[in-house]
């Protein structure tokens, strides 16, 4: 605490004294001011925790190192102590807690199961009220209780899909009794499904180490003690490591969680070998980021591997290097307002290095053209997860293979970039899943294309003249008067306005109507000029017969035309 009257010396005491007593973080900033860690006060990581007593004859032995009263108020008294740091209900954001004790096989029952209590009033009193059963230490028959009768969803435990902790706390005093040793019951118990976070306590020196790391799902969860009344000095740090326990990843199926703004939500990889896997994050509303790390709280300053995209689906592709077997943890970090819902995914990844492919395909791509082919594996079965959404859809993948190939031609005008998602299961491991990412973009995409509208104007200008016969598709749109061509064969009728030029040479009989006005004489001159005085003198009176020889005859006929002026005025008389 700063303050001007703090005294150095003391400071560094007090420092000192921190650190040997085993806090986390001790740090002196000034002369007067020192900041450690401190173990919370409660938990609010909502657990299943099913804590495994020993009740054995050793316990209260003296010659074992035990002594009368042993189980009444050390073993009970240590499970009575972690209740308080715990909170119980009925909701899933709430501690469920169960108790078992084993002796001798016979006698190894669950006393009561996680759904029994939901007030930690009622579960000290079902403590209080287990009695000490005496006999031998018949630990895998404890261990298969708790995983059988009390990590099962038929006896309170809940669901996988519900991210919640499993964590069982076994504390013991002695090695197992021949025959019923913890190897085979604590690997069922850690492994799938039940994924359980085992926390082992070895009381007193009649234990066996091997056992407790046995049990134990990493070297930090193992404890030790001297005796069994030094057990009260370590139940913060139990309970503490119990709440710090991460919910392993169901790898078979989905994981959901809500976490508020700046809140953190933990889990546990299930792979423990150094096999590269795949973390997937689906927003469901809000905002996340996600963060992978070997820490047990990983965040924006501690991880390896991290994606604080604005994107609701949320990719990291974990590449361990070859070796580290350490578990890796999942942060899911709330960042938008109010309550952030998501589901988190875990796949393995048996297509390292070639997790994330693009390859490009020719816009005029046909059905069955190979559009990828994965790294051949046999008994697997692949599924396009998504990327695939048109209707109707551009591709398919053989179930077997993992082949995608093309099953619609592509719209030009369409998506160009699909980027499709596949899942790889092996149907006879259930945690040998795995994804990979295809990154699919059309190639030789047309420049120019069709607007879909004619447009109402003529694209080229008219030619000079008009083609001798009509073009072999009408015009887009088409005139409101008629062509300007006529038709090849002249209609029988003539034209209503006559051409300037006759169509052909005239006959020597006129048409009917005059080709031109006409003269104003006549087109033929007279034969011969008349005489000027008859031909012969009349005589006064007529004679009796004629004068003399008449002409050889009458003409034919009048002359062509006869002269517009008589040729002699008329006689008085007729002649």
């Amino acid at each position: 605490h700063p303050s001007a009257s703090v005294d150095p010396i003391n400071l560094q005491h007090l420092g000192r004294t921190a650190a040997f007593a085993g806090l986390d973080f001790v740090l002196f900033s000034t002369v007067s001011t020192i900041y450690v860690s401190v173990i919370p006060d409660g938990c609010r990581t909502p657990l299943d925790l099913g804590i495994l007593l020993d009740g054995s004859g050793s316990i209260e032995t003296v010659s074992s190192g035990g002594a009368i009263g042993n189980f009444e108020y050390r073993v009970l008294g240590f499970a009575k102590a972690m209740v308080p740091f715990f909170s119980y209900g009925p909701n899933t954001n709430n501690t469920r807690m169960s108790v078992t004790t084993f002796a001798s096989a016979s006698s190894t029952q669950v006393n009561f199961g996680l759904d029994a209590h939901v007030a930690a009033s009622t579960i000290l009193t079902a403590i209080d009220s287990i009695a000490y059963p005496g006999g031998s230490t018949a630990t895998s028959v404890g261990l298969n209780n708790l995983r059988t009768q009390v990590f099962n969803e038929t006896a309170g435990m809940r669901s996988a899909s519900l991210g919640i902790p499993r964590v069982a706390i076994v504390i013991t005093d002695g090695q197992s009794t021949s025959g019923f040793a913890p190897d085979a019951e604590a690997t069922l118990l850690q492994g799938t499904p039940t994924n359980a976070v085992v926390i082992a306590i070895g009381v007193g020196t009649g234990y066996s180490a091997t056992e407790l790391e046995t049990m134990a799902s990493s070297p930090e969860n193992v404890y030790t003690t001297k005796s069994f009344d030094r057990i009260p000095a370590i139940v913060d740090r139990i309970s503490y490591a119990a709440c710090q326990s991460r919910p392993v990843v169901n790898c078979s199926g989905d994981t959901t969680g809500v976490v508020g703004q700046c809140e953190f939500a933990f889990f546990q990889s299930p792979f423990t070998s150094d096999q590269d896997f795949v973390v997937e994050v689906v927003t469901v509303s809000g905002e996340v980021h996600v963060y992978v790390d070997g820490s047990t709280n990983p965040g924006p300053f501690r991880n390896q591997f991290r994606d604080e995209s604005n994107s609701s689906l949320k990719s990291v592709v974990v590449d361990r290097p070859a070796g580290e077997t350490a578990p890796l943890f999942i942060a899911v970090k709330g960042v938008g307002t109010g309550s952030n819902a998501f589901f988190l995914r875990v796949y393995s990844n048996f297509f390292a290095g070639a997790t994330n492919v693009t390859v490009g395909v020719p816009s005029g791509a046909v059905p069955g053209d190979l559009v990828y082919a994965p790294p051949a594996q046999s008994g697997l079965t692949y599924t396009l997860l998504s990327g695939n959404a048109a209707v109707p859809p551009h591709f398919a993948i053989e179930s077997t293979t993992g082949i995608i190939t093309v099953i619609a031609a592509f719209n030009h005008e369409g998506a160009t970039e699909f980027p499709l998602r596949v899942s790889v299961v092996n149907a006879s491991l259930e945690c040998l899943s795995g994804i990979f990412f295809v990154s699919v973009s059309l190639t030789n995409i047309p420049t120019a294309a069709p607007t879909g509208v004619p447009t109402t104007v003529p694209t080229m200008p008219p030619t000079g003249a008009p083609t001798a016969l009509p073009t072999a598709a009408p015009s887009a749109m088409p005139s409101s008067s008629p062509s300007a061509v006529p038709s090849r064969v002249p209609t029988a009728e003539p034209t209503h306005v006559p051409t300037e030029t006759p169509s052909r040479v005239p006959t020597t009989v006129p048409t009917a109507v005059p080709s031109a006005a006409p003269t104003s004489s006549p087109t033929n001159a007279p034969t011969g000029s008349p005489s000027a005085t008859p031909s012969t003198q009349p005589t006064v009176s007529p004679t009796a017969g004629p004068s003399g020889v008449p002409t050889a005859g009458p003409t034919n006929g009048p002359t062509e035309i006869p002269s517009a002026v008589p040729s002699a005025a008329p006689s008085v008389s007729p002649t």
